[in-house]
């Protein structure tokens, strides 16, 4: 498979996952970018929005465009670093922290069944082991990443 269509199919899947997680929430939910960033924040509260890019791979402007609708909503509180005055960190509101946003914790494989149901048993447990195993090499990558950024700050 070329870069190209690589490309792609993870555009397509992408897209697919979206809709699938909308069908699957109670209650209307963020996007799924906005959603990611949320799951950040809790899990890293205090974080700067340049450490949040890093680990999310996304463009800033994206997640500070993420950050500015959850304030926005009172899911998240900003506050200047006391360290360096130029920076934002993020840390989640205690709303979020009492009522956190369905949908993005859906069950995958559930999602993507009607999308795998002409694959053989076998290769969609496959797909779903190589798809951990890549998520968890990209987790360290982005582990690294983070640590070298910091060092670089």
């Amino acid at each position: 498979m070329d870069m190209e269509t690589l490309y792609q199919v993870i555009r397509r899947l992408r897209r697919y996952i979206e809709s699938a997680a909308a069908e699957q929430r109670e209650r209307p939910t963020p996007p799924l970018y906005q959603q990611l960033v949320l799951d950040d924040v809790l899990e890293h509260p205090g974080s700067t929005i340049q450490e949040i890019t890093v680990r999310l791979a996304m463009a800033q402007s994206l997640v500070s465009r993420a950050i500015a609708h959850a304030r926005d909503e009172g899911w998240v509180v900003t506050f200047t670093d006391p360290e360096d005055h130029r920076r934002t960190r993020v840390r989640p509101s205690d709303d979020l922290l009492a009522h956190p946003p369905a949908g993005i914790h859906a069950d995958a494989e559930r999602a993507l069944a009607p999308l795998l149901c002409n694959i053989d048993e076998g290769d969609r447990a496959a797909f779903f082991r190589a798809l951990e195993a890549i998520h968890l090499e990209l987790c360290k990558t982005d582990s690294a990443a983070a640590h070298q950024s910091q060092a670089v700050s």
